[in-house]
């Protein structure tokens, strides 16, 4: 057996790879909590300032990252509208062309029915005037007939 005097510091040491265990197994389980809840383990002050211009160092690359990222979706967007509107433009123009094609061809129809109408009216007025003179001449027939006849009639 251990004599007594001997025994007073192994108690006391046993004592305190006891009480070092359970301060080992508290921050084993205090880590392991901090990491279920999302937050950071204790660290020592060094390992803080160390993480903290870390974390700093990160957060504006992150920050610059965001920005960077915002710009890239502000530039996608403004690319697609610009896409967009060329596409439209395009789709303007082609109308346009058309359109003006239209109007083209319905100024050629109405250039050729003025002509037409020119013409018909100078018929007829031509007409018209013709009538008057195929009534006269007709007029002019018809008497010389009946005039003839009666010649006729009065010579036989």
């Amino acid at each position: 057996m251990m004599p007594v005097a001997a025994a007073a510091p192994a108690k006391e040491q046993v004592a305190g790879v006891g009480a070092t265990n359970a301060a080992a197994e508290a921050s084993q389980w205090s880590s392991l909590i901090s990491i279920a809840l999302g937050l950071s383990p204790l660290k020592t002050e060094s390992e803080s300032s160390q993480l903290s211009r870390r974390d700093k160092r990160t957060t504006v690359e992150s920050e610059d990252f965001r920005r960077r990222l915002v710009q890239v979706e502000k530039l996608s967007k403004l690319a697609r509208s610009l896409e967009v509107s060329n596409m439209l433009n395009r789709s303007i123009l082609d109308e346009n062309r058309t359109l003006s094609d239209d109007v083209r061809s319905l100024k050629n129809n109405k250039l050729s029915f003025d002509g037409a109408y020119y013409r018909l009216s100078r018929d007829r007025n031509l007409l018209e005037s013709s009538l008057q003179s195929q009534k006269d001449v007709s007029n002019d027939l018809a008497s010389k007939l009946a005039r003839l006849s009666k010649e006729k009639d009065e010579a036989c």
